[in-house]
């Protein structure tokens, strides 16, 4: 089914290819949001940030633009394909294992190295700031971003598509598991047991706790599914551990040129 499904797609035309690309992240859009509201209504929940605001007109008008972008990227993607710059084979087995963990680890870290960027004081004003307007975060926060994130984001990914052949299968796994890591860092509730931050391989991974802490602490926390790069390069908070499923032990402003940078956690680049 697979192999007809990018049969079909390998013979429509622009204008077809970019209303598929915009159904689909439309579609994307729709079951975040969803998924989000339904995991936000669940009993018993650890909140790691305040109760957000009403979401605002301006928040789902630039939801709306990171919509559209993302639809561009995919389109843009769809078009490299068909020149031969992006190679997308069908393997499976070992093939998909080798490709996504290729896929994950690389964008990880090129996102880990992209987000400490943003954060420079040069830049931090002009790109990203918007995103860290909102401490308290949400399903919807996922999507507020600035444009130049958005097509920053997507260009690393293109880029990456581009280095080496890789499986369907791994993109298709890796396209979701992004979506899930996205959502989970907005949630602003914790879904999962402080234990997990103890298990074997599991307490690598970044949870909502992890990222709602850099909405509020903007010096520390910058990976996207992995606190590998946040350990290794000391940008990891020193509480996450001890303040899993809570919110952070102080109030920080989310501003990388602060001057009363607390001394336990690093500076920003």
């Amino acid at each position: 089914m697979l192999q007809q499904l990018t049969s079909h797609l390998a013979t429509r035309t622009l204008w077809q290819a970019a209303f598929y690309s915009l159904a689909i992240n439309i579609f994307i859009f729709g079951l975040a949001m969803s998924l989000g509201k339904w995991v936000l209504r669940q009993p018993n929940s650890q909140f790691v940030a305040h109760k957000p605001t009403a979401t605002t007109f301006f928040e789902w008008r630039m939801a709306g633009l990171t919509v559209l972008l993302n639809a561009f990227v995919n389109w843009l993607g769809w078009w490299l394909w068909q020149q031969g710059w992006v190679v997308v084979v069908h393997c499976y087995g070992w093939c998909v294992f080798t490709d996504l963990l290729f896929l994950f680890l690389t964008m990880d870290l090129a996102m880990y190295v992209l987000h400490r960027v943003a954060h420079h004081r040069l830049l931090y004003g002009w790109v990203h700031a918007l995103h860290h307007r909102y401490e308290n975060p949400q399903p919807i926060s996922l999507f507020v971003l600035n444009p130049a994130e958005t097509l920053g984001f997507g260009g690393l990914w293109l880029v990456l598509l581009c280095l080496r052949p890789v499986s369907w299968w791994a993109v298709i796994i890796y396209l979701t598991a992004n979506l899930i890591f996205g959502l989970v860092g907005h949630l602003g509730i914790e879904p999962f047991p402080r234990k997990i931050t103890k298990i074997f391989l599991l307490k690598w991974f970044t949870t909502s706790t992890f990222h709602a802490h850099h909405h509020q602490d903007a010096h520390v926390n910058f990976g996207f599914y992995t606190l590998i790069w946040d350990k290794l390069f000391n940008t990891l908070a020193r509480y996450y551990s001890s303040h899993f499923g809570q919110l952070p032990p102080h109030k920080i402003t989310p501003l990388p040129d602060q001057e009363n940078t607390p001394a336990n956690n690093p500076k920003p680049l």
